[in-house]
C-alpha cells in the first residue's frame, strides 16, 4: 500500500520530483559548500542538488528549501535561495 502510493505521487504526473544527482556540477558546489558553511555532507548534497537540479525545474516559480536545521538554512540563505 505504501509503495503503491509513493510510485503514484512519484509518478510522472504525480506532485512529487524526483531529482537526479548529477555528480559533475553536484559534488564540486557540494565540496564548496561543506568548506564555506558548517554543514553535514548530505545538507550539502541537499543544497548543491536544490541549486543545479531544483531551480530549473521549478523556472519562473520561486524556489523555496524547506528545512529545520539552521545551519542548512543560513548556508542556503547565503546562496540566495528562500527558506521556510
Amino acid at each position: 500500500m505504501f509503495l503503491d502510493r509513493f510510485d503514484a505521487d512519484c509518478s510522472n504526473d504525480g506532485p512529487i520530483a524526483l531529482l537526479r544527482l548529477d555528480p559533475h556540477d553536484v559534488f564540486p558546489l557540494a565540496y564548496r559548500l561543506l568548506m564555506d558553511h558548517d554543514l553535514r555532507t548530505l545538507d550539502a548534497l541537499h543544497l548543491a542538488v536544490a541549486a543545479t537540479s531544483a531551480t530549473a525545474l521549478a523556472g519562473a516559480d520561486s524556489l523555496v528549501l524547506i528545512t529545520r536545521d539552521d545551519r542548512q538554512a543560513a548556508a542556503a540563505a547565503a546562496m540566495g535561495l528562500e527558506t521556510a
